[in-house]
């Protein structure tokens, strides 16, 4: 039988020799201690193996070696694995503050009818810069799951990270959620929309307990969107696929409305992404891409979750696309 409070805390790690024992390290000195930790050392080369050993005889470690597959597959495995009553996910790149557990599990634990708990999330540049900034919700308190789901997909939300929330495993088992493994970007947001859609009422914290590391080699460099075209392509088509099927799965029309705006919004930024970086071969992509922004048009102008500058730079993307380009060359340079 699963303890009433064990909470199992999925660390997938690969090549994480900086920062895995930071991390582990803030897992260990919760105020409110995990059942069990799962590292799941995804088929690290560097250091990450040697320094997991020194953890080997904490009873409360288990570590997992396998073949590299990627985080999505790597937090399945811990996921089949866990038989506690409450689930958490932690980056090996990031840390959590002393409290977090204890936090989210209370909140968790305010209202009968809640099955999930989430928090604030401070976030750092990399590496070791000492700017970081917040992000603190507009909507903290107690919400129906629909609602949740609408607050997601706008700006400024908790969004769908899987490691700023405490999870039911019991939603989680029966109804057989996992990662998709197959997408590269927002597979954590579809997870949360699926679960939430199980669930039926969700508490939003506005206190900042999870530590997040921005990488400088992300997606969003300059460099890289240059650099790794195939790479920048797929995610950005996965990101967009992962919207259509929240626009198919949206239980109400005012859902569908909102995960309709999100498509929007992320197509039109990757359209203007394209117009920028003029990848060639792909004058199809980015046809069809206007095409389906310009009907969504009616649908941003009365959207309330966009701003008045992101409604401009979307029209201004879709109706006056040079001028959008020589702006963005110019900010670039």
């Amino acid at each position: 039988m699963k303890n009433d409070s064990s909470i199992t805390v999925i660390v997938p790690a690969y090549n994480a020799e900086k920062t895995i024992e930071k991390c582990i390290d803030s897992i260990i000195n919760q105020t409110l201690s995990a059942h069990e930790i799962f590292v799941i050392n995804d088929g690290s080369v560097d250091n990450t193996t040697k320094i997991l050993k020194k953890y080997l005889n904490n009873k409360n470690i288990k570590i997992f070696n396998k073949n590299n597959e990627g985080v999505s597959l790597a937090r399945n495995y811990g996921l089949d694995r866990v038989n506690s009553k409450y689930v958490a996910f932690v980056d090996s790149d990031d840390y959590i503050e002393k409290d977090f557990l204890e936090v989210l599990y209370n909140n968790l634990h305010s209202n009968k009818d809640v099955d999930l708990s989430i928090c604030g999330v401070t976030h750092y540049n990399e590496p070791n810069k000492p700017k970081k900034y917040n992000t603190h919700y507009s909507r903290s308190g107690l919400h129906d799951s629909t609602e949740t789901i609408e607050y997601l997909l706008s700006p400024n939300s908790p969004q769908g990270y899987l490691c700023n929330k405490l999870w039911k495993m019991s939603i989680i088992e029966q109804n057989n959620l996992r990662l998709d493994p197959k997408l590269n970007m927002a597979e954590d947001l579809l997870f949360t929309i699926f679960y939430l859609l199980k669930a039926k009422n969700v508490i939003i914290s506005n206190q900042c307990l999870y530590n997040y590391m921005h990488k400088q080699d992300s997606l969003s460099s300059d460099l890289l969107l240059n650099n790794n075209q195939k790479k920048f392509l797929k995610t950005n088509q996965d990101f967009l696929i992962v919207c259509k099927r929240i626009i198919e799965i949206a239980p109400t029309s005012r859902i569908k409305r909102a995960a309709v705006v999100f498509w929007s919004r992320n197509a039109s930024f990757f359209l203007r992404q394209l117009n920028l970086i003029n990848f060639e071969g792909y004058s199809k992509l980015k046809k069809e891409l206007l095409e389906q922004c310009k009907r969504n048009l009616r649908y941003v102008i009365c959207s309330n979750s966009m701003s008045l500058k992101n409604k401009f730079a979307y029209i201004g993307t879709i109706y006056f696309s040079r001028l959008i380009v020589i702006y963005d060359k110019n900010k670039r340079n």
